[in-house]
């Protein structure tokens, strides 16, 4: 059986394992810097994003393993559809599933389409794969997901295996239209031309009129990010500098030429005895006839640490994510940590998930419904969040007490089936509620009117 491979990966006939051949690639990129009186920003690319900020800057990195480490969590659920009304069901699936009968939503065990999701490669679980995928769209603003099927056969283009590919490697060729033709995967000095069809592909939305392709968050936070990274290495120079930053001047004596060579044995002579970290806050005392002048201030004078919190909190807010979750102390109470975890699951990381989900819904669940004859749909199970527990349970509570709603009327509103009976149909209210104008009298005379005698209630 032949396969079309992913761009560097070569099938060994021996071993039949796929096997990836890579050359490391060096990329030039900047943070911020001034040139000429203007201020120019880190590369704004994949390149760039990767190395200046996820893989330099410490509060994106957090940001993005906060967002990628609870989505990977998440379960995935494949319903089989009534093919009667498919697309009023699979609307419903997509809005709120447990709304949707369960004669009419059979949810499928066991199947092809949930074993490539949970087992994608032979590299990669699910977990691997969903935080590949999602980091790359994160960082870059879009992921790419090369399918790997058979060429005949009955599960011919029904995918076996599914790849992440890194978006620095590769470009896209649109049409006329400005709909992708092909993807070109570019891996040291190799290239391979892959069809669009073979590319399930992940963006953002980008209002760049002259690019098609998603545009990275980070675009948006290159200045803070930039600002962020200069202040770690501000920060750091100065402590590798003891921490302060001046001129240390020789004094000729009178009539005495100035001397370079005693210049710059007096400079290494200061480096070598209260230079570094280990001679930090050293006193210098010296009988030469030398001057200090003090030219830069410390870290607490320049507000280094004050604008690392305000770069952490504008990278957090890029990404709709509290800074309170990443040791923000300002504000950070047991209940606001609390609300912020359930914000982060509920506004960022089903959102993503669902992204993902219906890209999958679009392009991979067609191939099988036209092999198996079937509807289906790929859900999600949030179950797996207890930071949502506590919504149901006050969700039930609301519930109890609503009792001018019928039973199946509560069931709907909780996400599961109607029972459909006549009782379900019927307003209970609590036994021991009267209305506030009866009296004891009124009720012996309703009782007299109804023909019972008073002892009979």
């Amino acid at each position: 059986m032949e396969f079309n491979l992913p761009f560097g990966f070569s099938l060994s006939r021996k071993t039949n394992n796929l096997q990836l051949e890579t050359k490391n690639q060096k990329v030039t990129t900047n943070n911020t810097k001034i040139l000429n009186n203007s201020l120019t920003f880190m590369g704004a690319n994949g390149e760039a994003y990767i190395s200046n900020g996820y893989q330099f800057n410490p509060h994106l990195y957090s940001v993005i393993r906060l967002i990628t480490r609870e989505a990977v969590k998440a379960d995935f659920i494949l319903y089989e559809v009534d093919p009667k009304n498919g697309k009023k069901l699979k609307r419903k699936l997509k809005n709120d599933p447990l709304t949707v009968k369960a004669a009419d939503r059979l949810e499928v065990g066991e199947h092809d389409l949930l074993k490539l999701l949970y087992n994608p490669n032979p590299n990669q679980g699910k977990a691997a794969f969903l935080e590949s995928v999602l980091g790359y769209k994160l960082i870059t603003g879009r992921a790419r997901i090369h399918q790997l099927w058979p060429d005949f056969g009955i599960n011919k283009e029904i995918p076996k295996e599914l790849y992440s590919i890194a978006t620095p490697l590769i470009s896209t060729t649109y049409d006329q239209y400005g709909a992708p033709s092909e993807y070109t995967i570019k891996v040291g000095a190799n290239k391979t031309t892959v069809p669009a069809e073979e590319i399930i592909a992940l963006d953002y939305f980008n209002p760049a009129s002259n690019d098609n392709e998603g545009q990275s968050p980070i675009m948006a936070a290159r200045g803070s990010i930039g600002q962020s990274n200069d202040a770690f290495k501000a920060n750091m120079k100065l402590l590798q500098n003891t921490g302060t930053a001046g001129i240390l001047s020789y004094q000729p004596a009178p009539g005495e030429v100035f001397d370079t060579k005693k210049q710059q044995k007096l400079e290494k002579k200061y480096y070598d005895r209260y230079g570094g970290l280990d001679n930090y806050g050293r006193i210098m005392v010296t009988n030469a006839a030398v001057s200090w002048q003090q030219i830069g201030l410390p870290a607490t004078d320049l507000a280094l640490i004050e604008s690392q919190e305000g770069s952490k909190r504008d990278i957090c807010n890029i990404y709709g994510v509290s800074s309170q979750l990443l040791n923000d102390t300002a504000n950070s109470t047991y209940n606001n940590v609390k609300e912020a975890r359930k914000e982060l699951i509920n506004n960022v990381v089903i959102p993503e998930l669902k992204a993902f989900i219906d890209e999958l819904n679009r392009v991979l669940v067609p191939k099988y419904e036209e092999r198996d004859n079937k509807q289906y749909y790929l859900g999600l199970d949030t179950s797996v969040y207890p930071e949502l527990k506590e919504d149901e349970i006050a969700l039930t509570d609301m519930l109890n007490k609503s009792t001018w709603l019928t039973t199946d009327e509560k069931r709907k509103r909780a996400g599961h089936e109607e029972t459909g009976t006549p009782e379900a149909q019927e307003i209970l209210i609590p036994a021991n509620l009267v209305p506030l104008g009866t009296t004891d009298e009124n009720l012996l005379e309703r009782a007299f009117a109804a023909g019972k005698k008073p002892n009979e209630d």
